[in-house]
């Protein structure tokens, strides 16, 4: 074709189109709807369209095969083989997984409002499970489906001693039986019973996702020895199946994770950095610190010191991994030679970010006066059921605001104080639960539309509560903080103890006792021991400088204890003043300086930062 076919020109005035003269139309036809329908011109536009209309119902079907494949790919059964042999873990998608819903979609796209650098993706869960805590893991990932986690079958990978299908795309995989070829491995005791487990499965002929949190098949309770074999070669497979990711948080099944709080934080910190965090704690038997297995987090850059290969700069060969397979054998707990694997390569456990943790259920948990600003990452030791509560329950009030310990604590207080209390006196107000838990509620649906503050104003200012306890009466005075009330010349009595408490001052006997460094903030009364109901010599007085969300005892077992006394076994209470100074330090109830105030506590580990975040700080 002449260089001058590739212009547009005139032919007596007209303009021609320039790639195909039998398709010529000219101006002055397509300006008359008359010249425009006539026959020949008809087939013109005909010819003209065709092939377009042929690439889109070809476009079409493509999609439509490409989703066929997804969904065949997705809801694909694991089977489940005597060997326990490792099934397939689908590859790591580029393309996030679809979605069903606009409200899912929304509330996936809020976990990332507000971050500069982390994307989905990124970001990888590994979740351990079991073949008898199969259903806990399965609330979980629901779960996280229901508030529209980033966790989908593209980022996330289930350890466990025991093939079995959780919900579509999602396998939990068995990654113990890659250890069959070790000698030592096999003829050892967790080994048997990972193996009993296994013939316990099937002779029951049971699901896993059938079990709850107490019923175990034919009474078999080795899981939790086995659980020890799974982390070496399950964080390995992780390093291995997303080797994209920037960071991978570790898991148990039972452990409630505050996701919007983990990702705003991870987003100013430098992935490449070899870090490794939790809840720090020594582990005696080896001598070593280890970050707590219910929840811990590696950046890539950790995992590829103890995982990668030599070329990566890593330690991660099957001899030197062995090495902690065999120490597991005669160790108790797998995180413990998670911490010894990760600081003989380099990376000990980070305590920066140990306040940002905790490995106990919200009842066991201190409320202090370092954490009330710091964002709260979780909670260790919640069943299936409680699991979604909490998730109603912390649900942040404004879009993209951080959750803080101190608004963790207000609002599972306030919950609790709506559904449990009948009244407060000196001596009624008896919470009914069970044990030392409280009977769990959810302020999803209730009458008392006031915020938490204004609840938990009206129950407790300047009210005892019976039988239920928010210091720690149990360690020594003095070792955790915590002062006896020496009384003088007053008579004991609760109301003394709560004014002591709210004023931090008395007018006789020794007031050094009763001053409480950074402020009393709970207080408990005792005239009986509360484990055996015994009576004792001098009431007791207990001041603290942190809180208990409350620990109850049931009004059965409080009588059990202290038959004479009407049942009434401890009198406690919380210094509300105290409460509300602390939320002075984060200003919680204002968003933005909410938001600034937690952001300087994360830039304070500078060490950790992005380099663009440290030079903007």
């Amino acid at each position: 074709m002449s260089p001058a076919a590739h212009s547009t020109g005139s032919t007596n005035g007209t303009e021609k189109r320039f790639f195909d003269t039998d398709y010529e139309l000219d101006r002055a036809a397509l300006d008359t709807d008359e010249d425009l329908f006539k026959p020949g011109r008809r087939r013109s536009l005909f010819r003209r369209l065709l092939p377009r209309f042929l690439l889109i119902a070809a476009a079409i079907q493509c999609l439509l095969l490409m989703g066929y494949q997804y969904n065949k790919l997705s809801s694909r059964p694991v089977a489940v083989t005597p060997a326990g042999a490792v099934t397939d873990h689908p590859k790591p998608s580029s393309q996030p997984a679809r979605q069903k819903g606009t409200a899912d979609l929304r509330a996936q796209n809020d976990l990332f409002n507000g971050l500069k650098y982390l994307k989905r993706g990124d970001v990888v869960l590994i979740m351990k499970t079991g073949a008898l805590t199969g259903n806990r893991a399965l609330q979980q990932l629901s779960t996280f489906a229901r508030i529209g986690s980033w966790f989908t079958p593209d980022n996330v990978i289930v350890l466990s001693d025991y093939n079995f299908t959780l919900i579509s795309g999602h396998h939990a995989r068995d990654v113990v039986h890659v250890l069959e070829d070790d000698p030592k491995v096999t003829e050892s005791e967790k080994w048997h019973l990972y193996k009993e487990q296994i013939q316990v499965m099937a002779d029951t002929k049971r699901d896993p996702l059938s079990f709850n949190d107490k019923a175990k098949p034919g009474g078999f309770s080795g899981g939790w020895q086995v659980d020890g074999l799974k982390f070496i070669p399950g964080f390995q497979q992780a390093y291995q199946v997303f080797p994209n990711a920037k960071w991978f948080l570790g898991i148990d099944d039972d452990t409630y994770v505050n996701t919007r709080n983990v990702v705003r934080v991870l987003d100013l910190l430098d992935p490449q950095k070899p870090l490794y965090t939790g809840a720090v704690h020594y582990m005696t038997a080896n001598g070593r610190n280890f970050a707590h297995g219910s929840f811990s987090i590696y950046s890539v850059g950790a995992m590829r010191r103890r995982f990668g290969s030599n070329a990566e700069g890593g330690l991660g060969s099957r001899a030197e991994l062995a090495t902690y397979n065999h120490a597991i054998l005669e160790l108790c707990c797998g995180d413990g030679v998670m911490g010894m694997a990760m600081e003989d390569a380099g990376v000990p456990p980070n305590n920066d970010f140990a306040t940002f943790f905790n490995g106990e259920p919200p009842e066991n948990v201190q409320l202090t006066s370092d954490r009330v600003c710091i964002p709260l990452f979780g909670f260790h030791h919640i069943d299936a059921d409680r699991l979604q509560i909490l998730h109603g329950q912390l649900a942040p009030i404004h879009e993209g605001l951080t959750e803080t310990w101190l608004d963790m604590y207000v609002k599972l207080l306030a919950a609790d104080l709506r559904q449990n209390f009948e009244g407060v006196s000196e001596i009624e107000g008896n919470l009914h639960g069970s044990g030392n838990n409280p009977r769990r509620g959810s302020i999803l649906g209730e009458t008392d539309t006031r915020g938490p503050w204004a609840v938990i104003r009206d129950h407790l200012d300047d009210k005892p509560v019976v039988n239920s306890w928010f210091s720690d009466w149990e360690s020594e005075s003095g070792s955790d903080g915590a002062a006896d009330l020496e009384w003088g010349e007053h008579t004991p009595s609760a109301d003394l103890c709560l004014r002591t408490c709210n004023y931090q001052t008395i007018n006789a006997g020794n007031p050094s006792k009763a001053q409480i460094s950074g402020g009393c903030a709970a207080w408990t009364y005792l005239e009986v021991n509360p484990s055996t109901g015994d009576p004792l010599p001098k009431p007791r007085c207990r001041l603290s400088p942190f809180a208990y969300l409350r620990r109850t005892m049931s009004p059965e077992e409080a009588k059990q204890r202290s038959p004479t006394n009407n049942g009434v076994v401890v009198r406690a209470g919380l210094n509300t003043q105290q409460l509300e100074k602390w939320q002075a330090m984060c200003d919680t109830e204002n968003p933005t300086t909410h938001r600034r105030k937690w952001q300087d506590l994360v830039l304070e580990r500078r060490q950790w930062l992005r380099k663009e975040v440290a030079d903007n700080a």
